[in-house]
């Protein structure tokens, strides 16, 4: 998969990789708004933490269903 614009692609599939279930932790997406899109994750009955606002950002934490932890950020202005 690769969102429109990107020039990072998700491969998604059965044997794609060795790596055990709970393993990974960190597969950090940036967002449009991480904020909008917990409203969604609750809103839909996905478990997600917090608002975690940074001055380089702004996250949201969620495991998927075998445990791994994924990351969305909201990029923030860079005020130099």
């Amino acid at each position: 998969m690769t969102p429109k614009g990107s020039a990072c692609s998700i491969t998604v599939g059965k044997g794609l990789t060795t790596m055990k279930p709970e393993t990974f932790d960190g597969l950090q997406m940036v967002v449009e708004n991480s904020a909008k899109l917990r409203d969604e994750f609750v809103a839909n009955g996905i478990e997600v933490s917090d608002v975690d606002t940074q001055e380089w950002g702004i996250f949201i934490y969620v495991k998927d269903p075998d445990g791994n932890q994924l990351i969305f950020q909201h990029l923030v202005p860079y005020n130099a």
